[in-house]
């Protein structure tokens, strides 16, 4: 299993994409007082395949699509793709 992270603009974001990738081992924080929360998970699916889904999605969840990255890899700057 590899170990992600990334950042959402909310945590309704964070349902939308639970509803069609699983998000192991969650762990959400939220960056108080503001509605952004920073996730990590675990997953099987490679980098590459979790965008992918992520991208096919309906809603806004670009700051999600520029911020999720491998843990260790991880920043929180958003990466234009």
């Amino acid at each position: 299993m590899k170990k992600y992270k990334f950042r959402a603009e909310c945590a309704y974001d964070v349902e939308v994409i639970e509803k069609s990738i699983p998000l192991e081992n969650k762990e959400m924080v939220h960056a108080e007082p503001y509605p952004d929360c920073y996730v990590t998970f675990e997953s099987p699916e490679e980098l590459p395949t979790l965008l992918e889904k992520i991208q096919s999605l309906d809603g806004d969840l670009h700051v999600i699509y520029e911020t999720i990255q491998l843990e260790e890899n991880y920043t929180g700057e958003r990466t234009r793709r």
